[in-house]
């Protein structure tokens, strides 16, 4: 949880000494946040049965900038649709180390897709070398608008559609 909505829920929580235990609490979550996530460099939520909510939450952590050395985000075999594809895409494009992303099996039709084709494109995903997004509910529009996107990415980059 981002250090301000968990700051928000602790505003809802009760205390012995309000003011000194309730700062307290807020500040050892903003600093453990910030060291948990500073040096990683792999999430793995594949296969949890999330959906654009916790997307949504994968999304606002990563815009953040809290996971800048971020390589790995799987995110496949979940439930994840369009909803959450604009917030996922601007966000991926401040992760400027991430290699590989895992969206296989989830719930992205071509809107999603092109969306993420349009960061591509722009070159919003430089050291992007594997793309996974078999699985889909994709036509053979969106998977064209990303093979057409992922060209300039040279012959190292892998694409599983």
């Amino acid at each position: 949880m981002l250090p301000d909505k968990f700051a928000e829920e602790l505003a809802t929580k009760t205390f012995t000494s309000v003011s000194a235990d309730r700062e307290k609490v807020e500040a050892l979550h903003k600093l453990t946040f910030k060291y948990a996530f500073m040096e990683v460099t792999e999430l793995r939520y594949g296969s949890l049965n999330w959906c654009d909510d916790e997307a949504l939450m994968v999304a606002r952590v990563l815009a953040s900038g809290a996971a800048p050395k971020l390589r790995k985000l799987d995110l496949g075999s979940n439930r994840i649709g369009d909803a959450a594809m604009e917030a996922l895409t601007a966000a991926l494009t401040t992760t400027s180390e991430l290699t590989t992303l895992h969206l296989h099996l989830n719930y992205l039709s071509d809107k999603g897709l092109l969306l993420l084709a349009n960061a591509i494109a722009e070159g919003s995903l430089p050291k992007l070398r594997v793309l996974l997004l078999w699985g889909n509910d994709t036509s053979n529009t969106g998977k064209e608008a990303i093979r057409q996107a992922c060209v300039r990415m040279g012959p190292s980059f892998t694409l599983g559609l």
